[in-house]
Formats: structure tokens, sequence, C-alpha cells
């Protein structure tokens, strides 16, 4: 799989998986246990590194998940201390979900 096939979909849905298959965590990208942050999984999916390689592809992908959130920063509401590993998991497929509604709504208004 190459970044050019990567969708903002792909990227939120993959990125719920991995949470899902290594674990979730707060306060660090990915820890020694292989669990990942919401950010680190986004990285992961996206195949960059949030910090010093994002892709269009991540960048669409973290908009959605911001605009599902309502929040402004991605770390800061993974590290809430009241957060939790599912409501990261159903924001990034409800995410997910408003990526493909929107690319749907572009699709027919280009038709």
């Amino acid at each position: 799989m190459t970044t050019n096939t990567l969708t903002p979909q792909h990227i939120l849905d993959t990125a719920a998986d991995i949470l899902i298959t290594d674990g979730w965590t707060q306060g660090n990208y990915r820890d020694v246990g292989g669990c990942r942050c919401a950010l680190g999984a986004l990285g992961a999916a996206a195949e960059c590194d949030p910090t010093y390689s994002r892709t269009a592809a991540f960048d669409d992908a973290e908009r959605h998940l911001l605009e599902t959130i309502g929040a402004t920063n991605v770390i800061d509401w993974n590290d809430a201390d009241d957060r939790t590993a599912p409501d990261v998991i159903a924001a990034m497929r409800k995410a997910a979900n408003l990526a493909t509604a929107k690319q749907a709504a572009t699709n027919d208004a280009a038709a």
C-alpha cells in the first residue's frame, strides 16, 4: 500500500483497528508495550510520523477527527483524564463515517 491510495476514511478506520489490536495509551505516541495514542494510531495508519513527516491524507483524517470530537488538538483530547479507549475508537469510526459522507457529497456535486 502506498500513501497515494490512503483516504481519510481508510486511515481513520485503520487507526481504530490499530487501537483495538495494539492497545491505547495516553502521554505517548507509542508506549513500550506498543499501545498508541489517537495521533500515534493515525500516523501508523497513514504510514507517516505525525511529528516529522505528515502527509496530506493524515492531515485530512486528523481534520475529520477534530471536527467529530469538537476539539482543536487531538493530543489534548486523547490525554484528557476522563478519556477512554472506547471513546477514542468510537470517535475515529464516527469521523470515518463523516469523511465517507463528505466524499459522497463531493462526488454527487461533481457528477
